[in-house]
Order: C-alpha cells, then sequence, then structure tokens
C-alpha cells in the first residue's frame, strides 16, 4: 500500500478545524444547536430516568442526560431547559422517588414515553407514589410499556388505568404472567384511547386487561404463558379493530385443538389487513387462521417455526387461490420438504414477488429447485411475478442457485435480484459469481429482518418474535 506522505510529517498532528484556528468548543455552540444534539445523542442511549442516586452510580452508567449535566453549568442549564430529555420515565423496584419526581418537573407539559419494569416483581415492590405521580399524568403519555409479574389487588398497577382516559397514547405493551381476584373483568383506558395506534399485548394480558383497539393499525398478540382463547371471543376481538394493517400473532391462542372448519359462521373478517406474521406451538394455528381469515388485501405473510403437516390443511388441492394480492411470503425456522405442497402454495399464492427463506434444515434448497420446474398442472413458470430471492448463502447449493437464474431467464420470467446472508468478503467465492452478476442484482446483507412490520419508523426492542 502507497503512503502519500512520509510518516514524518505526520508526526504534528493538524488542527481539528483544517484551517490552522483553534477548534470550536463545544461551549460556543448556540443552545438550540447543543439542545439539539443532546437530543440525538439520548436517541442512541436508553435515556431512561436513573433508578439510584447520581452520586452512587458511577459517571458511565448514567443516562446522557445526567452525564451531560455534569459536564458544566452551561451544558447543565441548555439540558434542564430541553423538556424531551426529561420525558422517558422508568419505573422499577430500584427508582428513586426524587429523581423521577425531578423528570416529572423538567419535562413539564411534554409528552411522556413511560416504562413499568417489574417482569419479576409484584406490585407491592413498586413504590406507590412514583405510580399515582407517573399515572396522574397519563393525559401526557405518549408511549407506555408495563412488564409485570403479578397483578394484585391491594397493590394495583394496572387497574390504576382502568377509568381515565389515554388522549396522547400512541403505543402500548403489556405483559402480565398473572392476576388476583375479580380484576380480569376490567379493561385499561375505558376513558378512551384514541390514538393509540401500535398495541402488543404479552401473557395474560392477550386476553385481559387490554386498552380499546378500535384504533390499532399494528396489533402484537404474544402468548407466551398459557393461557387460551375461546375463539369466538378471538374472532370477535380481531374483528373490533376495523382499522388494523399489521397483526403478528405468538402461540397457539384457542389451545393445542383443531380450528373451527372455516364457514360465514367463523370467518374473521380484516378487511384493511396487509401484514401478517404468525409462530405458533402446537402448529394448529397455521392453516386454522389462514383459512378462517379474510383479507383481501393481504400483501405480506411470514409464517415462523412451522412444519410441513402444520400447512397441510391451507396448502389442501380443495383449497383455491386464497391471498391473490400476497406480494411478500417468508418462511423462517422452516421450510417445505414435499414437492406437492410446493406446487399447491404456488397455486394459492400465486401473486408473490419477493421470496425469502431464513432456514438452514435439509429442505431449504428444495425452494430453489421447484422455482426452475414448470408447474405440473399446465406447464406455466412458478410465480411467474416473482423479482427478488433472499436466502441464507449456502455454498453447498451454488449449482441450483445459477440454474434457477438462467431457467427463469429462458422461461420470460427472470428474476431481478438475489439477496443473501453473508459476508461481503465471502460473496465472491460463489460459484459462477461472474456469470451470476452479469445477469442478475446480487447484495450480502447481515441480515434481513430488524423489524417489524416493514414501515416501522422506530426500534422496537420489545418485539418477542425478533429476541
Amino acid at each position: 500500500m502507497s503512503v502519500s506522505a512520509p510518516l514524518l510529517a505526520r508526526e504534528i498532528p493538524e488542527p481539528l478545524s483544517g484551517n490552522g484556528k483553534p477548534p470550536v468548543s463545544a461551549q460556543s455552540f448556540p443552545p438550540e444547536i447543543l439542545s439539539y444534539i443532546f437530543l440525538l445523542g439520548q436517541d442512541g442511549s436508553q435515556g431512561h430516568c436513573a433508578p439510584v442516586l447520581p452520586s452512587d452510580a458511577p459517571h458511565a452508567s448514567l443516562p446522557l442526560e445526567l452525564s451531560v449535566s455534569q459536564v458544566s453549568s452551561y451544558w447543565r442549564d441548555v439540558a434542564i431547559s430541553t423538556r424531551l430529555l426529561w420525558c422517558r420515565i422508568t419505573i422499577s423496584v430500584d427508582s428513586w422517588r426524587e429523581c423521577v419526581y425531578t423528570y416529572l418537573n423538567r419535562a413539564a407539559g411534554s409528552l411522556l414515553d413511560v416504562r413499568i419494569e417489574a417482569a419479576n416483581n409484584n406490585g407491592c415492590d413498586l413504590d406507590s407514589s412514583i405510580l399515582d405521580a407517573v399515572c396522574s399524568r397519563v393525559h401526557s403519555w405518549r408511549r407506555c410499556v408495563i412488564e409485570l409479574e403479578m397483578e394484585e389487588e391491594a397493590h394495583p398497577v394496572i387497574a390504576r388505568l382502568c377509568d381515565v382516559a389515554a388522549s396522547n397514547l400512541q403505543y402500548m405493551s403489556l405483559s402480565l404472567s398473572d392476576f388476583e381476584g375479580a380484576s380480569r373483568m376490567l379493561h385499561i383506558f375505558r376513558g378512551g384511547s384514541p390514538a393509540l395506534s401500535f398495541v402488543r399485548l404479552g401473557g395474560l394480558g392477550v386476553r385481559f386487561f387490554h386498552p380499546p383497539l378500535n384504533a390499532a393499525t399494528t396489533l402484537h398478540l404474544d402468548q407466551t404463558n398459557f393461557t387460551v382463547f375461546r375463539y369466538d371471543s378471538f374472532r370477535r376481538m380481531l374483528m373490533s379493530t376495523e382499522n388494523l394493517i399489521h397483526l403478528s400473532v405468538y402461540g397457539d391462542i384457542i389451545g393445542a385443538v383443531p380450528w373451527p372448519q372455516a364457514n360465514e359462521s367463523t370467518l374473521i373478517r380484516m378487511r384493511s389487513l396487509r401484514s401478517l406474521r404468525i409462530c405458533g406451538f402446537s402448529g394448529y394455528v397455521y392453516s386454522g387462521l389462514l383459512l378462517n381469515l379474510e383479507a383481501p388485501l393481504l400483501d405480506s405473510l411470514i409464517l415462523k417455526g412451522a412444519i410441513d403437516s402444520d400447512l397441510d390443511l391451507f396448502l389442501s388441492p380443495s383449497i383455491s387461490s386464497k391471498f391473490t394480492e400476497l406480494r411478500h411470503l417468508t418462511f423462517c425456522d422452516f421450510s417445505l420438504s414435499i414437492e406437492s405442497q410446493y406446487t399447491q402454495l404456488f397455486m394459492s399464492l400465486p401473486s408473490v414477488t419477493e421470496f425469502t427463506s431464513l432456514s438452514l434444515d435439509l429442505h431449504a434448497p428444495h425452494i430453489l429447485r421447484y422455482l426452475a420446474t414448470p408447474l405440473q398442472i399446465d406447464g406455466s413458470a412458478p410465480w411467474p411475478n416473482l423479482q427478488r430471492l433472499n436466502m441464507i448463502l449456502d455454498f453447498s447449493e451454488q449449482s441450483l442457485i445459477k440454474n434457477v437464474v438462467e431457467w427463469r431467464i429462458n422461461s420470460d420470467c427472470p428474476l431481478a435480484k438475489l439477496c443473501f446472508i453473508a459476508e461481503e468478503e465471502h460473496f465472491s467465492d460463489l460459484g459462477d459469481f461472474e456469470w451470476l452478476n452479469d445477469h442478475v442484482d446480487m447484495e450480502a446483507v447481515e441480515s434481513f429482518f430488524d423489524y417489524w412490520p416493514r414501515d416501522l419508523r422506530f426500534e422496537d426492542k420489545d418485539d418477542y418474535m425478533l429476541r
């Protein structure tokens, strides 16, 4: 490697400003610029209320808003006057009362992001005065996350939210392991939550305490402990979400039993639904939900953790094309192994333009073989509109990769892009790399899905399926 300047010429560091003048001090930044920098820095950190006395905590463990307040009096004044720096409130067994009160005072009337972390604790372990202070500002909540082991009648946490209105709440994540008494009949925010568009319900929260869902556009149902729905209750819940666009279902929902045979009285009509994600335990939920779902606008489907037999009913020859608008299909941690299943898959979902396979099992290469095989029923190409194929790169599949690209070119339905999870430096070791690179756009990436749904505009650290 050539060096453009002698080493001795670089022993004297150049001024950071690059023009011979002393570098600009952050102390001279206008307050509005410094405030904006603080907010950008906080976005990359936890940003929650410090749970301990600042004097007892190592400096590195402090949240950004407290750290910058200790740099200088000027920075402290700017930080304190930046209300948005103090809007993230965490309540846990370690929370310090005065710290929470300080955050609330400095946030003033700004919208709050509240997190109640007691996944391994009961309500009695939390400071009731802190809960009172934060819940008294529920009208200013923008986001709320509650993780609670036990909802106790004598020390309520969730029940505090039943008869109130959350007029500014946009995001709600509720996870509950157990509760006492008759509180199961209660629902939160009965005063209304008209802006609540994102809802996650986990554990017993899937059935109990959930907020109004009429405004929800994204709904996660995470059955993380044993509780089951009656099918009619589950159906009624989903059909009450008339604005729902994205639905994620984790667990068996109605238990390890077959779902009802689809008919007019069992259909779950979701006219606005565009994105569906399913991960089951016993397997009944896959075909059960797909067959009972009426979603004419469904565009994206992710199936995670299934086995072949889980889709037998849905891929039955008696089932005609169902989701004719579906363009994006993903198999995660599973793949089909039988040609007849792939044939029926191509028939049931005829409009797929992007297929993603995130599996390393023995049957993963089958999709490459069948995408380069004409359908027996009429000799046509499978998924004629397929444009993009996303896979984990397996060098044992090299010949299949070239074959599917070449066959589809010759069949007048060429692929536009191949995307592989692979190390960039190993990508060019792929057999026929130059030929492939001349005939299809190729890309190497670290991962395909770091968030769901596709149009999510924030980092969802509580997404159970991505953990």
